[in-house]
């Protein structure tokens, strides 16, 4: 069944064989002229259906994953439009998608899921380009990787970084733009966060999977990180810091910007571990400097939160910044699990003073990070107790797996039983988020 009507018009391949000369004629990029089926305004709804949906969205998943500007939706929304854009309703839709209520989630997933891929689809071929379509992909990335839908949630988001590069998006400075400037910091806010998700879910999909090159490449010390999400919400300016900067200082930061710089810094150590220097000193010296960038950053970031507590939920503590725990504590496992044993780390420089130093950092590290995720996990089980579970991101969920998958091999190596209570605590918190995302099951 075809889900896009639409009339067609050529996409101006100049663009991509030419771009100098495409430039140089002013050429532009029009959007075609599309309609939808009946079928996605049914999955819609009505007007007050698709508000109540989009209200649900931006109190859940925008609190970790804020790549939407509310005030644009909002404009959309409230305006005399008798019919939506095919880009904003496939983006509802991927929005909606996020938002069933768990015991509809089983029986109306498929059908929902399997609507926003084929309008992503039919859109792009149809050269319906946009960023709210670039919007909708991401969000249907991080639907699979929250429920374990792969090699789906890989892909996607690899093509959500091809996307972006066609855009122009990464660089809206230097890169052929496939769209006119920002109108408003509302909407250059918005294409920031777009490209920082996609960082963000592209270093997450390969935390696991080897040595796999990534799809987008690392920000740059000059990029500018996301402004403060209230701030951004309500459309007002704010001086915007650089990653250079705020990366691994004190300086207080939003959480989304907390988690584009840990998903960085995940970067560093996933590059780090893949390819490896050929001096091994160089390479030992290397870890040893992540050692003690990425524990600056986790300090600075549990000063923003305040101390943390095992026993008592606080509404102070942010759920938002969970986030960038969760990646920060999975970068902290692979860089220590690396070189705890001389043996396995793949260097050929065992006994030298570099290789016992990083040795003994990566032990000691693995322990303060196993009391450190369930602490965590404490927090994610009274934030669920309260009410909080729609707010809490799937990237939070490998860094609990891991702990509990390690701390398993350390009491069956050692019979010690110092951590056995944590790997529980810790397994119960995954079994908890399974009730929002299916990943924590697996």
């Amino acid at each position: 069944m075809k889900l896009l009507t639409v009339h067609y018009e050529e996409f101006p391949a100049l663009f991509f064989l030419d771009f100098y000369t495409f430039n140089q004629r002013k050429d532009i990029i029009s959007t075609p002229k599309a309609t939808l089926s009946d079928n996605y305004y049914k999955q819609l709804g009505s007007r007050e259906q698709l508000r109540s949906d989009i209200d649900t969205f931006f109190a859940s998943v925008h609190v970790f994953f804020p790549i939407v500007s509310k005030l644009r939706i909002y404009r959309v929304l409230n305006g005399d439009a008798n019919i939506l854009d095919p880009d904003m309703v496939i983006l509802s839709l991927a929005m909606k998608m996020h938002c069933q209520p768990r015991k509809e989630y089983d029986l109306v997933r498929t059908e929902m899921y399997a609507l926003v891929k084929q309008g992503c689809l039919e859109a792009e071929q149809n050269n319906v380009l946009s960023v709210k379509l670039l919007q909708a992909l991401l969000l249907v990335a991080l639907y699979e990787i929250g429920n374990a839908i792969y090699p789906a949630a890989y892909l996607t988001i690899g093509h959500c970084a091809r996307l972006g590069y066609a855009m122009g998006i990464h660089n809206r400075l230097n890169a052929p733009q496939m769209f006119s400037q920002p109108v408003s910091w509302a909407e250059a806010e918005e294409r920031r966060r777009v490209w920082w998700a996609v960082i963000v879910l592209d270093r997450f999909v390969n935390i696991g999977g080897g040595n796999r090159p990534f799809a987008a490449h690392d920000a740059k010390s000059d990029d500018l990180l996301p402004m403060d999400e209230d701030i951004w919400d309500k459309g007002d300016f704010v001086v915007i810091q650089p990653l250079a900067v705020s990366e691994y200082a004190t300086l207080r930061t939003s959480a989304f910007a907390r988690t584009c710089q840990a998903s960085h810094l995940l970067s560093h150590v996933l590059r780090h571990l893949n390819e490896r220097n050929e001096d091994v000193k160089i390479q030992y010296h290397e870890a040893m400097q992540l050692h003690h960038i990425i524990d600056t950053f986790r300090h600075a970031m549990n000063q923003e939160i305040g101390n943390m507590s095992d026993e008592i939920y606080n509404s102070g503590y942010s759920v938002s910044h969970f986030t960038a725990m969760g990646i920060c504590y999975s970068a902290q496992i692979a860089l220590y699990d690396a070189y705890m044993c001389a043996d396995a780390d793949g260097m050929q420089g065992v006994g030298i003073p570099e290789q016992f130093e990083m040795q003994q950092v990566a032990i000691s590290g693995i322990k303060d990070t196993f009391v450190r995720i369930h602490q965590l996990a404490s927090m994610i089980y009274s934030s669920v107790q309260a009410g909080d579970i729609s707010k809490l991101s799937p990237l939070i969920a490998d860094s609990l797996y891991q702990a509990a998958l390690l701390i398993q091999a350390y009491i069956y190596e050692t019979q010690n039983n110092e951590y056995t209570q944590k790997m529980t605590d810790i397994i119960e918190t995954l079994k908890l988020l399974k009730g929002r995302w299916n990943v924590s099951g697996e």
